[in-house]
């Protein structure tokens, strides 16, 4: 499968948008807290950089997998493969045994699968029971608003938060949702208008990539590069806005992205 980043390539020393740094990292310094001593696993890992930031953060180990042979060399090369495993894999048909992993980390992955629900079977399966899930996905209130097919050509399926908290409910004993960017009125709108105005671009322009890059000009205030940091100084970097929060389904703020950990 050819890979084509919704987001821009963490890469060390590479120039990105700071908008798509702190979107990534946010997510994986709240998992962060969750891995020392921990035998993880990094689902759709990309090019490595969050494995890299686990291990930083006192993972015992760290297997990543990725569908994209591509996405996998480069990670290999950014990694010390001493310290972790990239893998070729499918997300619904993940290739270890049962009752392996202490921490399962996916970070927007499950809105590009046809079978949501094979995939999260698959994380329960190969969890040990005292484990824990920990995925993102973008909420379908926001970046699908007034369409039952996601805008984003690379999506499959888009969720909103009451559809996965139901979808983990059956899977998990217990689920925690949390809020990547809380929007609460006009902001919301502002969000919804965005996504519509990326998904118009996006035509326009021919992929999702170029019309992000077209796109921040007008629908995103933090359009300014940067250069992506050594995995030590990641934290220092990250705003507040971009670090997860709880967040209930009876809270009127709505998520921009949705994070939920489940457990057995």
């Amino acid at each position: 499968m050819k890979y084509i980043p919704e987001y821009e390539e963490l890469i060390e020393g590479k120039e990105i948008y700071s908008w798509s740094f702190q979107d990534e990292m946010g997510r994986y310094n709240f998992a962060g807290q969750f891995v020392k001593e921990k035998t993880v696993l990094d689902i759709a890992c990309g090019t490595g950089y969050g494995t890299k930031y686990l291990l930083r953060n006192g993972a015992k180990q760290v297997i990543s997998g990725d569908i994209s042979l591509q996405a996998l060399t480069t990670a290999r090369a950014q990694c010390n493969a001493s310290e972790s495993n990239f893998l070729l894999c499918d997300a619904n048909n993940l290739p270890f045994p049962d009752h392996l992993f202490d921490v399962i980390v996916s970070f927007e992955t499950i809105e590009h699968l046809c079978d949501g629900w094979s995939f999260l079977s698959e994380c329960c399966r190969i969890m040990k029971d005292s484990g824990i899930l920990i995925i993102s996905t973008p909420n379908k209130n926001i970046t699908s608003p007034f369409s039952n097919k996601p805008l984003a050509s690379i999506h499959r399926k888009e969720y909103t938060p009451v559809e996965l908290n139901y979808m983990l409910g059956n899977v998990f004993k217990d689920v925690c949702l949390f809020s990547q960017h809380n929007l609460s009125g006009w902001s919301k709108v502002s969000a919804q208008v965005k996504s519509c105005g990326g998904f118009v671009l996006e035509k326009i322009a021919g992929n999702r990539v170029n019309a992000r890059k077209f796109g921040n000009l007008f629908f995103h205030k933090d359009y300014h590069k940067i250069k992506v940091p050594s995995v030590d100084r990641v934290d220092e970097l990250l705003n507040f806005n971009s670090v997860p929060i709880p967040w209930v389904i009876q809270n009127r703020k709505t998520p921009g992205c949705i994070i939920a950990i489940a457990g057995k």
